[in-house]
């Protein structure tokens, strides 16, 4: 729920107000991977709720929202930021289905071909989702 909401008022902001805080996500990114890295050396299991990863996944969202509504951005990053929010939230969904109801992990098979398969099977069906949850009207202004 977090993200969604962060996700919304981020998307509500205007992009002149990106232009004059850009280092304001970058610094988040830099802390999150510190508390990414520091959790992780320290044997933390972390998960999607766990602050660091919060701000790590908060200040991304807003780093790829300034960078897209720059002139000078190709099209298909602006097309990846659309989206971007809505398949870290859609995602976790797909991969417990693949685990849990198709009794499938990627680990126990063959790791170099089927785990980069898995991802892209995974990463295609959120952003088909995604794509479909954006043509609800409420979904589009308020969430995604």
């Amino acid at each position: 729920m977090f993200y969604a909401v962060a996700g919304g008022y981020l998307g509500s902001l205007p992009q002149q107000s990106c232009k004059k805080g850009r280092w304001i996500p970058g610094l988040g990114v830099a802390l999150g991977i510190l508390g990414v890295y520091h959790y992780g050396a320290e044997g933390y299991t972390l998960n999607e709720e766990h602050p660091a990863l919060l701000l790590l996944a908060v200040s991304i969202f807003a780093m790829g929202k300034c960078m897209a509504g720059g002139k000078a951005s190709p099209a298909w990053l602006a097309a990846l930021v659309k989206t971007m929010l809505g398949v870290y939230i859609i995602h976790p969904v797909y991969i417990h289905l693949c685990l849990r109801l198709g009794k499938f992990n990627p680990q126990h098979h063959m790791p170099a071909l089927t785990l980069p398969l898995t991802v892209a099977a995974i990463y295609a069906m959120s952003v088909m989702t995604v794509h479909l949850l954006r043509r609800i009207p409420p979904v589009r202004k308020y969430l995604l």
